[in-house]
């Protein structure tokens, strides 16, 4: 008899780490199963050394022709459509299709009035879909009818597998494997990497059987914003924060780190972690600001900075040619020539593949010593909120210019509502203007206890359960329903 065949479909970085470079596939490769993983066409060599082992077979997701079909003049649309479009109960509801309005608002300004028209029947329809749960079940089925997946029954009729595995609820390409394995009899797992997906990705596109949650709060959001049954959602933990807990960060003396980045040991730390680029266009200017506030010694203890770019930056530039990050060394080498050891660009490590990037676990762990050295956090309200108070550093906000390339202030992205939750646990702070940075730094650096409770507080909160063997849990109840399938 056969080993049960589990598949995996997480072709995007961020799931390759949270999934495959976790103990979540640690936990399953060590048991009887034939595990199909689906990468990237271009990438598969790369992963097959990678991750070789002998009950794991590697396939290419098709990403070019399941992109056609949302790329499509019906997918961008019927897309579109589940991008504002969420269940709500009282008043609990989901603010993102607010904030999202202002990007897409400003885009169709410009476009033709056929896409104007288009756009406005979206927008139409989206909100009709808001306060109906047969309306949102119609126009998914609409959907799976138009767009089922039907590249992908060849391997469900290959490997006959129990259980697929996605890292969605069913955006971009996943539904259309999802539908697949629906039609072919595979139950569906969703497991979520981000901690804004229940709420900043479209509405599911695919109804899965089971979901694995990071906390209490995703669930419930998952749950009503989402339409999926409590009863069908697991709250596994956080898998690629594990090594925050059990000890894998490293761990290099303060005397080592600071050596490390040609710092002076009597210095105060001050760690800012930029954003993608995308919606934080300011990143550099306020950077400078900072070191020069730094160098007229307005901070009320000596400090130097430590900055680290998003992942994004690493990525794929223009037509696959070098990396984005290319368009903004040539100011790094100017801020580095000009503030020397004041400052330290620490890039995210990744290795660049055919198709995409890859972001091993190793770069966890650099982020984890990273936080372990710093007296301070400054942010884009990213999860490194949550981070910083793991490791009870005070976190600070930078909301100092506009959201993306629209006339709205960037704070806007406090109504999201997993930006909304954090800071209303007080475990960090929100500048808005140069003035109110300084300060905010200056009553940091006087007092780095104000609000350790409130991080307390926070990290109870988002991680509430399996701190630092989450993978494992995870890992364990996915193979309970294998057996159980």
């Amino acid at each position: 008899m056969e080993n049960p065949t589990v598949f995996i479909s997480a072709y995007r970085n961020v799931s390759i780490r949270y999934i495959l470079y976790s103990k979540v596939l640690d936990y399953l490769k060590n048991k009887d199963l034939r595990i199909v993983i689906f990468l990237k066409d271009g990438d598969l060599d790369y992963y097959r050394d990678k991750l070789s082992c002998p009950n794991i077979i590697f396939e290419p997701v098709r990403l070019k022709q399941s992109m056609a079909y949302l790329r499509s003049s019906i997918g961008i649309y019927l897309n579109l459509i589940r991008v504002f479009m969420y269940g709500s109960k009282g008043g609990f509801k989901n603010n993102s299709p607010e904030v999202w309005k202002i990007q897409y608002d400003k885009e169709f300004f410009t476009a033709n009035v056929i896409n104007k028209i288009k756009y406005r029947i979206v927008r139409l329809l989206s909100s009709m879909g808001n306060h109906s749960l047969l309306l949102r079940s119609v126009f998914v089925y609409i959907e799976s009818k138009l767009f089922n997946g039907k590249i992908y029954d060849l391997y469900f009729e290959k490997y006959h597998p129990g259980l697929l595995i996605v890292s969605s609820t069913g955006y971009m390409i996943d539904p259309f494997i999802m539908r697949s394995a629906k039609r072919n009899n595979c139950k569906v797992l969703s497991i979520l990497h981000s901690w804004d997906n229940p709420t900043c990705k479209p509405y599911r596109g695919c109804n899965p059987d089971f979901v694995v949650a990071w906390s209490e709060i995703m669930k419930r959001e998952l749950n009503i914003f989402q339409d999926i049954s409590e009863d069908k959602i697991y709250v596994g933990g956080v898998a690629h924060w594990d090594v925050y807990f059990n000890g894998a960060s490293k761990k290099n003396s303060r005397s080592v780190f600071v050596k490390n980045h040609s710092f002076d040991e009597s210095r105060k730390i001050i760690f800012y972690a930029a954003s993608a680029p995308k919606t934080f266009r300011k990143t550099f200017e306020i950077v400078e600001y900072i070191l020069n506030e730094i160098s007229n010694n307005r901070l009320v203890i000596s400090s130097q900075l430590l900055v680290r770019l998003h992942p994004f930056y690493l990525s794929k530039g223009k037509n696959g040619k070098g990396q984005i990050v290319d368009i903004y060394r040539k100011r790094i080498e100017k801020i580095k020539s000009k503030f020397g050891d004041l400052v330290s660009f620490s890039l995210p490590e990744v290795n660049i593949l055919t198709d995409d990037v890859d972001l091993p676990i190793e770069d966890i762990q650099n982020l984890g010593e990273i936080l372990s050295n710093s007296d301070l956090l400054l942010t884009e309200y990213s999860t490194l909120m949550i981070e910083g108070s793991i490791f009870n550093v005070p976190v600070i906000n930078v909301a100092l210019h506009k959201f993306r390339d629209t006339d709205k202030p960037v704070s806007v992205l406090e109504n999201l509502n997993h930006i909304r939750r954090v800071i209303d646990t007080g475990a960090t702070r929100q500048v808005y203007d140069c003035d109110q940075l300084i300060n905010q730094i200056n009553t940091y650096l006087r007092n780095p206890d104000l609000d350790k409770e409130n991080r307390e507080r926070l990290v109870k909160q988002e991680i509430s359960t399996n701190q630092g063997n989450a993978g494992e849990s995870i890992g364990r109840f996915i193979y309970s329903l294998i057996g159980s399938g």
